[in-house]
């Protein structure tokens, strides 16, 4: 047992003799299949960089990253640090403060340089496809009044302002009035009598 572990410390965890200590639970297991790597092996001395390019398929417009992807599907490496920043870094330089990578090709694991733009956080988000990014490119409401000049009004809710159509809310405004003034009338019920009406 001690020979073993003595030897996987050797090989990164691995030992020939078909057993294998496990350096991230110090488990012994049994039979191991693994084969433990050369301690020559040219990975260990990649820089970030070469070992972004070794996982890299090329294609005619995108450079793919093929390794591991967070639950955006964006490619990272060493658990935190994202494939595209890496990319950009190296080719472009470094990322100024406060801005971050957009992908111009819209691919999350695309590392190709040219790719790549440096914005600020809210010039991305309008660049993507969520709501706030939709609602900000609309240049009409959805009953096609246009979202300028007068017929335009600015709110604020939360902290956040939001655009909204005077046309529609005066629409609104009006249906709801007359909404609340039939319910006082009690023309709702049936046969168009009030509630005191029945109960007479």
């Amino acid at each position: 047992m001690h020979q073993a572990r003595a030897s996987s410390e050797r090989t990164g965890g691995m030992v020939h003799a078909g057993r294998c200590v496990c350096t991230s639970f110090m488990m012994f297991h049994v039979a191991c299949s693994r084969e433990p790597p050369p301690l020559s092996d040219p990975r260990r001395e990649m820089t970030p960089i070469e070992k972004v390019m070794s996982r890299v398929e090329m294609t005619p417009e995108c450079w793919l990253w093929t390794g591991a992807r967070n639950h955006y599907g964006y490619g990272i490496i060493n658990i935190q640090k994202k494939i595209h920043r890496v990319a950009y870094e190296h080719f472009l330089g470094p990322i100024p403060e406060a801005l971050v990578i957009d992908h111009l090709c819209r691919v999350r694991h695309c590392v190709n340089p040219e790719h790549l733009e440096a914005v600020t956080f809210r010039e991305n988000v309008l660049r993507g496809d969520s709501g706030p990014a939709r609602n900000a490119r609309k240049t009409h409401c959805d009953k096609g009044h246009p979202l300028t000049g007068d017929n335009l009004t600015i709110i604020e809710v939360g902290g956040r302002r939001s655009r909204r159509c005077r046309a529609c809310v005066a629409e609104y405004m009006r249906l709801y009035w007359l909404a609340r003034r039939t319910h006082a009338n009690g023309s709702t019920s049936p046969g168009g009598g009030g509630g005191r009406d029945r109960a007479r």
